[in-house]
């Protein structure tokens, strides 16, 4: 087996887009983590500090917690001046209730595409919570789910099923996102409009193919009559526009038979 090294290429646009997911996925497991402690006293900064790896932080805990002052208040710690301690600020309290009233609609929904995508209908637990942020599901999805929608989940083993008998979901909860905007472009009314083909009397040359780098034909226009004036200077036109021609082509003569011969 061979080693490739492969070079690191800088993309602004792609390193802000990176920098700023992981900056929004730390905050709110970390304001996820800090509600969902007992106590409402100030946390030190210390016991913090091992979640780095699992925030995927490149930086220290405390630093990002003082990078964002309007989610975490530094306050000092009661029994250790000294020690740094952070607490939720109300601004981080009104972040967290929008949250939990914009995604307690579909949370169940969520998890049950996320199980129809298995043969089984079955994941370990293990399996679902590292993606808990991505799919915005709650800390105790796992407890809470079965509880509130018992003939959708069921928890045994460590492993959250989906009922084989689910009344409760959607009829078209299996088709995807991508398929529901294809089937409403089909259905659209633009979409007739393109299909159709155009009538004779709108688009007459619409049916028509021509050549690739070619020009349709004008339709002829009935010749107009021309005074013997107009006749004799598009003569002389058409004499001097041949004399040109004919003088570039002996300038052209002489240059190669004085280069080449």
């Amino acid at each position: 087996m061979q080693k490739v090294r492969l070079k690191w290429v800088k993309n602004r646009g792609l390193d802000h887009i990176i920098a700023r997911t992981t900056s929004i996925r730390a905050s709110c497991l970390l304001l996820d983590h800090l509600a969902r402690l007992p106590s409402s006293s100030p946390v030190p900064a210390r016991s913090l500090a091992r979640l780095q790896k699992p925030l995927g932080l490149t930086v220290p805990v405390l630093r990002f917690l003082r990078r964002h002052p309007t989610l975490f208040a530094e306050t000092l710690h009661p029994r250790f001046p000294t020690l740094p301690s952070f607490s939720l600020t109300p601004a981080s309290d009104y972040l967290l209730g929008r949250l939990a009233r914009a995604s307690t609609l579909d949370l169940h929904l969520r998890l049950a595409r996320l199980l129809l995508l298995t043969r089984s209908k079955s994941l370990p637990l293990a399996s679902v919570l590292p993606l808990r942020f991505d799919l915005g599901l709650p800390y105790n999805f796992a407890a809470a789910f079965p509880v509130t929608h018992p003939d959708l989940f069921t928890v045994s083993n460590d492993h959250i099923s989906l009922s084989t008998t689910s009344s409760g979901l959607p009829e078209g909860i299996a088709i995807s996102s991508l398929q529901h905007r294809h089937a409403e472009a089909i259905e659209g009314a633009t979409y007739r409009a393109l299909s159709q083909s155009p009538s004779s009397s709108i688009a007459p040359l619409a049916r028509l193919r021509f050549a690739r780098n070619s020009v349709p034909l004008r339709p002829l226009l009935p010749p107009a009559s021309l005074t013997e004036e107009e006749r004799r200077d598009k003569r002389e036109e058409r004499r001097e526009g041949e004399e040109k021609r004919r003088g570039w082509l002996t300038c052209g003569s002489h240059v190669f038979f004085y280069f080449f011969c």
